[in-house]
C-alpha cells in the first residue's frame, strides 16, 4: 500500500535562504530553539529552517523604553546634518519617542505601528497620526515622505528586500531613508554564543558592512552616510557581570530556555549606563565584535 502524502501542516519547514544573495548553504555558527544560524559567504546570516509566518508576534517588543527614548535626540541631531526638516515617517514607531523628538526639531511626523494600543497612545498623547498596520499592508501613499526612519527592524522583516523597496516608493524625489541596524555578520563564532537567549527567531537576519551595502544596492539605494558604534565592550562587560553574579550566588549556568515575552525590567540607572556604553563609549572604542550603526541611504539616481 503506498504511503499517503504528508499534509502541508506535517511537512518539514523549508530550508532558509540568504536575504541578500539567496544562497541556502553556509557555516552554522549557533543553534537555538530549533534554528541554525548560518553564516553566508556574502557576509549576511540567516536562519534555517525558515521561520514560519507566525513564529514571532510582530507587536511584541523585547527592548525596554530606554532603548528608544534615550538616544532619540542624538539620532535627530545626526539626521539633521543631512536633512534639516521635512515630512518624516517612522516605521514601527512604538511609543513615539523618536517621533516626539523629530517633531520638536521641526519635522512634520507620522508613524506606522503594528500594535494598536501603542498607536492609540501616540495619537492621544502626542497628537501624531499613526497608521495601525504592518509595513507590508500599509496604505501610505507613494512619494509622500522626505524621510523614512526605522530602528532595529531590518533583522526582523520576513522579507528585508521587499520592505526596503516599499520604503523607497514612499520617498519623494530627494528623500532619504534613515535607520539603525546591527552589524553582526562575519564575527568569530564565540560572539554568537553570547547573544541573548531571545535573539532567535526574533532576529531572522544579520548583516555586515558588505552585505548591507549589497542589500541596499539591489533594492535601489545608495549609501550616503554610516556611523558605527562598537558593542564589543558592552557585550563583554555584561557577560563578565553575569558570570560574577552567578559565582557570587553560587548558581549554576542556566540551560537554554524558551524566549521570554515582554521587555526586560531595568534598574533605575541601567538604561543610562546602557545608552552611554552603546553610543558614548561605542563611538570611540576600538572596532571589535558586534556593532550597531546609523545609516542614511537615498534612492539611486536622486543624489550624486
Amino acid at each position: 500500500m503506498p504511503t499517503p502524502e504528508l499534509t502541508p501542516s506535517r511537512r518539514d519547514p523549508p530550508a532558509g535562504r540568504c536575504a541578500v544573495c539567496a544562497a541556502r548553504a553556509g557555516r552554522v555558527v549557533d543553534h537555538r530553539h530549533g534554528y541554525d544560524l548560518v553564516q553566508c559567504g556574502c557576509g549576511a546570516m540567516f536562519l534555517t529552517p525558515e521561520p514560519c509566518a507566525d513564529a514571532v508576534d510582530p507587536t511584541e517588543d523585547r527592548h525596554p523604553d530606554s532603548f528608544y527614548a534615550l538616544p532619540a535626540q542624538l539620532k535627530v541631531r545626526w539626521l539633521r546634518r543631512t536633512c534639516p526638516t521635512g515630512t518624516l515617517l517612522e516605521v514601527g514607531c512604538g511609543r513615539g519617542y523618536f517621533l516626539a523628538e523629530a517633531q520638536r526639531a521641526g519635522f512634520a511626523v507620522a508613524g506606522i505601528e503594528a500594535d494598536p494600543q501603542r498607536a492609540d497612545a501616540i495619537a492621544e498623547r502626542l497628537r501624531i497620526p499613526v497608521e495601525v498596520a504592518l509595513l507590508e499592508a500599509s496604505k501610505r501613499p507613494d512619494a509622500s515622505c522626505d524621510v523614512v526612519y526605522h530602528c532595529d527592524l531590518l533583522s526582523h522583516f520576513p522579507d528585508p528586500a521587499g520592505a526596503l523597496q516599499r520604503m523607497r516608493r514612499m520617498l519623494r524625489p530627494g528623500g532619504i531613508m534613515f535607520f539603525e541596524v546591527g552589524l553582526v555578520g562575519r564575527l568569530a563564532t564565540a560572539w554568537y554564543r553570547r547573544m541573548p537567549d531571545h535573539s532567535l527567531p526574533r532576529h531572522r537576519w544579520f548583516f555586515d558592512h558588505g552585505s548591507l551595502r549589497q542589500l541596499l544596492y539591489t533594492t535601489g539605494f545608495t549609501l550616503l552616510r554610516i556611523q558605527d558604534f562598537t558593542l564589543g565592550p558592552q557585550v563583554l562587560l555584561y557577560r563578565c557581570a553575569s558570570h560574577l553574579r552567578r559565582w557570587w550566588r553560587g548558581a549554576p549556568r542556566r540551560p537554554e530556555q524558551r524566549p521570554p515575552t515582554g521587555p526586560p525590567r531595568e534598574r533605575p540607572a541601567e538604561g543610562q549606563i546602557n545608552n552611554w556604553l552603546r553610543f558614548g563609549l561605542g563611538r570611540h572604542a576600538p572596532g571589535f565584535g558586534p556593532a550597531t550603526a546609523f545609516v542614511i541611504a537615498a534612492p539611486r539616481g536622486d543624489r550624486s
